[in-house]
């Protein structure tokens, strides 16, 4: 995994990743989840580049596991503290 981070408000280890679909920066927990399901986010280490995952998608995610993708969550999801850092 790449560009590990520690979340600023909570210290959860964290990863930052780019949207592909806005281009975006987002952070992920860094720790991974064995079983793809629709809201996970897909991360390719070798790209940076992450996709949530949809109802559609997930039909994808065994090869893309097989290709090095990752799932994770999103850290606004699990972070205690993210609602101090939403934009308003």
């Amino acid at each position: 995994m790449t560009s590990a981070a520690r979340c600023g408000s909570c210290k959860r280890e964290i990863v930052w990743t780019v949207m592909r679909d806005s281009g975006r920066r987002m952070p992920i927990d860094a720790q991974t989840i064995d079983t793809p399901r629709a809201r996970l986010t897909a991360y390719n280490p070798a790209t940076g580049m992450s996709v949530v995952l949809t109802a559609d998608n997930v039909a994808h995610a065994e090869a893309w596991a097989r290709r090095g993708v990752t799932f994770h969550e999103s850290h606004f999801a699990t972070c205690p503290d993210a609602a101090q850092h939403r934009r308003a």
